[in-house]
């Protein structure tokens, strides 16, 4: 099977769609809320809670939706437009909702408000945490600071068994073949979780070969080197696509951000054969 994407708008500049998460809010002169919905997994749902929201003159800002186990939740921040409506007040509205199994509504201290909701999880049921962008990067650069080579390696082998067991489990629940035959699809998890923004421009699942492009990594986004500065993405992409095809994969990254391309692009194939040569 052969599968080619083609470079279609790949390399033109273009501001990418962005998914915020809201985390606290502040704003000292307008009455603040975290809202969080249990809802029965129905068509409206939704829709019915905003109304009553609306009616009470109170603005939705930003948060998030999903459904588990036939029901969904909805985490969110909102503001009081006309009014200074308690906690207990937005409660005692939403609660009348015929679609709303549960609500908790917490309201700020002159303005300032964190949502606390816990734990985080991927839609899958796994826990999960959110670090700053420039953290983690901070502590790669750290490591390969103080331990040179020896760090990049370690660097590299993290990323290699982290890819390795998480796309181990997206495999087992979609299925080997599917899991291939949607690659694509599969890709779009580095896009999801805040990666980079990564694209297929040439797949062929037979032999298996792959070439990958990244815009924006960000493990490399921001450095200068003269060569290949990804180890954790890349150790991570061989893993993942280990699993992904039931066999030993390995990642070469064949252009990079630190070098002055535009984007990192990165080679999936088997390894080379003892004696073999290529």
């Amino acid at each position: 099977m052969q599968k080619d994407t083609g470079q279609t708008n790949k390399e033109k500049s273009k501001e990418y769609e962005t998914k915020d998460i809201p985390v606290y809010v502040f704003n000292p002169i307008k009455k603040n809320y975290h809202v969080y919905l249990r809802l029965r997994n129905e068509i409206g749902a939704i829709a019915e809670a905003s109304y009553i929201l609306k009616k009470a003159s109170i603005s939705i800002l930003g948060g998030i939706t999903s459904v588990s186990n036939g029901e969904g939740t909805w985490s969110f921040f909102a503001e009081s437009q006309k009014n200074g409506l308690s906690a207990s007040d937005v409660s005692y509205l939403l609660a009348k909702a015929k679609h709303v199994i549960d609500v908790s509504v917490e309201e700020d201290s002159e303005g300032f408000l964190v949502d606390t909701t816990f734990p985080l999880r991927w839609n899958t049921g796994e826990r999960a945490i959110m670090i700053r962008h420039a953290f983690i990067v901070s502590m790669l650069d750290t490591i390969r600071e103080k331990f040179g080579s020896v760090g990049e390696a370690i660097i590299y082998e993290e990323g290699v068994i982290l890819g390795r067991e998480g796309f181990r489990e997206i495999v087992k629940k979609l299925g080997p073949e599917f899991a291939r035959r949607h690659i694509d699809q599969m890709v779009r998890f580095y896009n999801a979780v805040g990666w980079g923004k990564v694209e297929i421009v040439h797949c062929n699942i037979l032999e298996p070969r792959i070439l990958l492009w990244v815009h924006e990594s960000f493990e490399c986004s921001g450095h200068s080197s003269e060569g290949s500065y990804s180890r954790f993405f890349r150790g991570h992409l061989a893993g993942a696509f280990s699993s992904l095809f039931g066999r030993e994969m390995e990642c070469n990254e064949i252009r990079c951000i630190s070098s002055g391309n535009n984007r990192c692009e990165f080679l999936i194939t088997p390894p080379p054969r003892l004696g073999h040569v290529t």
